[in-house]
């Protein structure tokens, strides 16, 4: 927690208001001062692009310069469609992969996914809104760090 701590306390001297580097943005208020996002959206309106994306997250998606970076936990072995179904094999103690994703800000095609660790966890979450990649990334825009709770703490370029 001190190492997430520490380079929060970096990122924020020396990008201010650019980017959106941890949970509640550049100075953890979650304002912008530099952003001007709509004020309404829908399935069609102000969305550059959705992507579906394997397992499940709740995280908070970060963004540094041209990359958006999001973790999700997906079930070993099981088709994109089923590793989120809410009544398949979510929640379930399986396998499971612990993933950082990186995609394309403009795009939304995914540029790297990195395996943090693949287990089987070893305790159980809300079947209706848990999951077991619920942390936020913090980043620098050189160094991803990722906490996946009891799983660990990564760093990854």
């Amino acid at each position: 927690m001190v190492a997430i701590a520490s380079m929060s306390g970096a990122v924020i001297a020396q990008k201010p208001a650019q980017y959106w580097p941890q949970w509640r943005g550049p100075e953890a208020t979650g304002v912008s001062t530099a952003a001007k996002p709509p004020v309404e959206w829908s399935e069609t309106k102000h969305v550059r692009w959705k992507v579906e994306l394997p397992g499940r997250g709740t995280s908070t998606p970060v963004v540094w310069g041209d990359r958006v970076y999001v973790l999700t936990a997906a079930p070993v072995g099981v088709d994109l469609a089923a590793s989120h179904d809410s009544r398949g094999t979510r929640g379930q103690l399986t396998p499971h992969r612990m993933v950082v994703m990186a995609l394309d800000r403009k795009t939304g095609k995914t540029v790297w996914e990195r395996v943090a660790r693949e287990e089987t966890p070893h305790e159980g979450y809300h079947q209706q809104f848990g999951t077991w990649a619920s942390s936020s990334a913090v980043t620098d825009g050189e160094v991803v760090i990722a906490s996946f709770e009891s799983r660990g703490i990564y760093a990854t370029t």
